[in-house]
């Protein structure tokens, strides 16, 4: 007889993988055979990120901002079709992100025409 081991994972700002708590309390003598739960951290809620292409630069801010992430680097790009509309971002739409993430944009810039 060894120790039986039960986990439990719980969302968490802490890093994934991290034990949150165990029980008994570290230090706690527990006899043979016998048993441990730990409470392990799957990190933060993750949620889809949203598809912003076809929106204004102030107006993925706004939604971005209203979801908790960040605005990222903006890459403008010669574009016809989407001038001052974004064409394409990262993280990509439906992918997972959590509160915090940084959102890079792609938005169109006119094209210069000599």
């Amino acid at each position: 007889g060894g120790f039986l081991v039960g986990v439990d994972t719980v969302e968490s700002t802490v890093t994934a993988g991290r034990v949150l708590s165990m029980d008994p309390a570290p230090g706690t003598e527990v006899p043979l055979p016998g048993s441990i739960r730990l409470a392990l951290s799957r990190g933060p809620p993750t949620f889809p990120m949203p598809d912003l292409a076809g929106m204004t630069q102030g107006e993925a801010f706004a939604l971005l901002r209203a979801l908790g992430l960040a605005m990222g680097e903006v890459d403008r790009r010669y574009s016809l079709l989407n001038v001052r509309l974004i064409f394409g971002q990262y993280p990509e739409p439906q992918e997972p992100v959590t509160e915090g993430t940084q959102v890079r944009l792609i938005v169109g810039r006119e094209v210069a025409w000599q």
